[in-house]
Parts: structure tokens; C-alpha cells; sequence
């Protein structure tokens, strides 16, 4: 039975319950842990990612059509070609390992054409709703955690399980005794900051613009994610700060921002001030900022070393073990933008400027184009967890719908793009 109109707010009655569906979907792609079930040691299934593919499977006719699923094949085509340029010149040094890596990669980003369906098929006013909930509850924990890690205490540390992030339930005494930073539902700080920073960014900007009480829920989930970011002491913390900052400078009411802005830029410099050679906003920190910056020079060096390393890398899942066997030595990098550049080379990193390009021309806000720098700095510099769903649910909320969230007095959603449950068939 075809969705009937509502003559009051010319909806279509369906809407509503499509706008339920995909902001629990929304939400729930913010909590990482736990893992519902896990194939092998390596990959654990997050509750979002099992929804994600079921609606691939019953939307599948639309999913195909949104722009994410372009940004899709830009990205996973070119690491399947490299990974097939690899493997025909038998350049992989662990083909299993390759092979296993490059469908978790594929399956993982099966999310982002997905989250674009989603997000252009639903009422997207009420985005800000699930986005702010889901950083207050990460910033109320963020305070949580900084209590009970004094107390020497990892609080539901029996919630933080998932092989596809770090393993701290084996390091819970390391981690309160002498790292004690809060992570809030994410694995780790900078992950947490990378997730939300550029979030807050969009919100921000949706509060500049939304009136009533999308502009309240907004200014909260915005002035929740700045502080969990400032509480996890990350050295991203100056990169948020200043893509809220910028936000209130390019907004439409410059004199009532600029107090704000001043503050933002203020907390950027006083970041900068504090971070000499650590990983963290505390000149006592132990996690070296000196040592990603090596891990990544070192990373985007090594595939230079010979032409066809520098066409087509050393193959999915090859990266870090190739770095830590050369003269480099180094054992990891964070940042899942170097690991593509390690792993394929130029022929992945022509599909990221691509889909950067694409992303950036079909941003249709300056808060947009903001979140998108951040989000970039997320992939490129903070965090190396490709299964964090909100870094790829940012993008394909610029990619179909431009980052912006839709006003009430707009034209409700075509019915050619309305979220159907029951059929693939519209």
C-alpha cells in the first residue's frame, strides 16, 4: 500500500517511521563495542554494520544509485586492482593475509553507500537528534572515566570488546595507571576525537543556521563533542577547535559569533602552546606526537623506494609489516590514509583524490567543507580504524546530502528516494 500523504506538513505519512529506522541506525553507529559476534581474532561485527548489510541487501536497487556508492567503488576498486597488480607480480608476502584484509576492507565500507541511502531517504532535520545523543552520552562517560581512572578503575571495561580494535581489556592496569585519558565508547582518545570532532563541526554549523529546537539540540551535541574532544587531551583538539572557530567566522551572524570565535581561536593557541614533542595536550604526556610523525614521513616513503611499490604498493594488510622489516622500524600507523598509500600505492591514492574531490564539490555548506578538512585530518593523521562507521557516515552525509540538514519548510522527500522496510521496489 502506497504512503499516503499528510496534508498538514506535505509528508507522506510513512516518512515518520523511515525517520525512526534511520536514526536508531544513526546512533547506533556510534558505539563501536561490543562486537555481536567476531570471525576469527582480527574482525569483530558491530550491531550497526549487521543492519547496514541487512538494508544493503533489501535496498539494494537504491543503494546502487547514491553518490557513497560511487565513493564506494572509487575507493575499493582501486585497492582490488592493486591487490590484483601485487598479487600477479607475486609481490605479497603473506597472499592470506592479503586476501582476508581486502574483504574486511570491502565489507567494512559496504556501510558508506549505505549510510547515503539512508540519509537522503529520511527526514534529515532530524539527524541532529541520534548525532547529539550519542556525544553526550560519550561525553558523559569521557567524565566518568576520568573519575574512576584516578580511582585506578576501567569502567565497563567488560562493555570494550571487539577484535577489530585494540584488545584493552589485556591492558586495563597499563591504561589506568598510566595513560588514564578518556576514550569515552571508542577504543581509544584520538579515535574518539576523530569521531566526533568533525561531527561537532557540522553540528555547529547546523546551529548557526536551524532554528527552535534543532538549533538547541545542535549547540548541545556541538558543545558536547568540543569538550570530550578537549577531555581526551588529543593533540586534534586544535583541529576541532579551530573548524568551530572558522564555522563561526564564515556564519551569517558574525558580530553575536565573534565572541565565540575568539574563544575557539584562543583554544587553539593555548593547544599549541602545550603540545612539545607528546601525543596529548599535557606537557607530561607519554604518547609521542614525534613518533607518528615518523611512523607517517616513514610511510609515505617506503613505497618510493621502487617503481612497482609505488604504483601498486605491497598489498592489502602488507603495509605495517613492510615498514617494520625495512630500516624504518616502525610498527604501526595510525592513520588509515597512509595505510591505503602503503598498501596500493598511487593507484588508491588517484580513488582518494578523487572521491576528496567529489566530496568537496558536492559539500554545500562552508561547515561542510570544514567537517571535510577535519575529517581528512581523522583519516590522515589520528586514527587507523577503518570500522569507525561515524568517519564514513560524515562523508556520505556530504556526499548525497551535501552536509546539510534539510529545513521543515522544504519540499518533503521525492517519492522516487522515500525509505521503504518492505521493499526494494519503490
Amino acid at each position: 500500500m502506497p504512503d499516503l500523504p499528510d496534508q498538514r506538513s506535505g509528508r507522506r505519512i510513512g516518512d515518520e517511521y523511515a525517520s525512526v529506522w534511520a536514526c536508531g541506525l544513526v546512533f547506533l553507529a556510534f558505539f563501536p563495542y561490543p562486537a555481536v559476534f567476531s570471525l576469527g581474532n582480527s574482525w569483530g561485527f558491530q550491531a550497526a554494520q549487521l543492519v547496514c548489510l541487512l538494508l544493503l541487501v533489501v535496498r539494494l536497487p537504491h543503494v546502487i544509485k547514491t553518490r557513497s556508492a560511487v565513493a564506494y567503488f572509487w575507493l575499493v576498486g582501486p585497492i582490488l586492482l592493486a591487490y590484483g597488480l601485487a598479487a600477479f607480480a607475486n609481490q605479497l608476502e603473506s597472499p592470506d593475509t592479503a586476501f582476508r584484509t581486502f574483504i574486511v576492507t570491502a565489507v567494512t565500507l559496504l556501510a558508506l553507500p549505505v549510510f547515503g541511502d539512508l540519509l537522503r531517504s529520511f527526514v534529515k532535520d532530524w539527524l541532529p537528534f541520534p548525532v547529539a545523543i550519542a556525544m553526550m552520552i560519550n561525553l558523559a562517560l569521557a567524565i566518568y572515566q576520568i573519575i574512576e581512572f584516578g580511582r585506578g578503575v576501567f569502567p565497563f571495561i567488560e562493555y570494550f570488546h571487539n577484535p577489530s580494535f585494540a584488545d584493552l581489556q589485556s591492558i586495563t592496569d597499563v591504561y589506568t595507571a598510566y595513560v588514564a585519558r578518556p576514550g569515552g565508547v571508542f577504543p581509544e582518545p584520538s579515535a574518539m576525537s576523530a569521531c566526533l570532532g568533525p561531527w561537532g563541526i557540522v553540528l555547529l554549523g547546523n546551529a548557526v543556521d536551524a532554528k527552535g529546537r534543532y538549533r538547541v539540540i545542535s549547540l548541545v551535541g556541538a558543545f558536547a563533542a568540543g569538550v570530550a574532544v578537549v577531555l581526551s587531551t588529543s593533540v586534534y583538539v586544535v583541529v576541532v577547535m579551530a573548524g568551530y572557530a572558522a564555522v563561526l567566522l564564515f556564519s551569517r551572524y558574525r558580530s553575536a559569533m565573534a565572541l565565540g570565535a575568539v574563544a575557539a581561536l584562543g583554544a587553539v593557541i593555548w593547544g599549541v602552546s602545550l603540545v612539545p614533542s607528546s601525543g596529548r595536550l599535557s606537557s607530561g604526556g607519554d604518547a609521542s606526537t614525534q613518533y607518528r610523525y615518523e611512523a607517517l614521513v616513514s610511510a609515505l616513503q617506503l613505497p618510493m623506494e621502487s617503481f612497482p611499490r609505488l604504483l601498486a604498493g605491497f598489498g592489502p594488510g602488507q603495509g605495517v609489516a613492510a615498514l617494520g622489516s625495512s630500516n624504518h622500524g616502525i610498527s604501526a600507523v595510525v592513520s588509515i590514509l597512509m595505510s591505503w598509500w602503503l598498501e596500493g600505492g598511487l593507484i588508491v591514492a588517484v580513488g582518494v583524490v578523487a572521491l576528496v574531490v567529489m566530496a568537496w564539490r558536492r559539500a554545500e555548506t562552508s561547515s561542510a567543507r570544514i567537517a571535510l578538512v577535519a575529517w581528512l585530518v581523522s583519516v590522515g593523521a589520528t586514527t587507523g580504524y577503518l570500522a569507525l562507521l561515524p568517519l564514513w557516515l560524515l562523508l556520505a552525509f556530504i556526499l548525497d546530502c551535501g552536509g546539510r540538514f534539510r529545513s521543515r519548510d522544504e519540499p518533503a522527500v521525492p517519492a522516487a528516494t522515500e525509505f521503504q522496510l518492505t521493499s526494494g521496489v519503490v
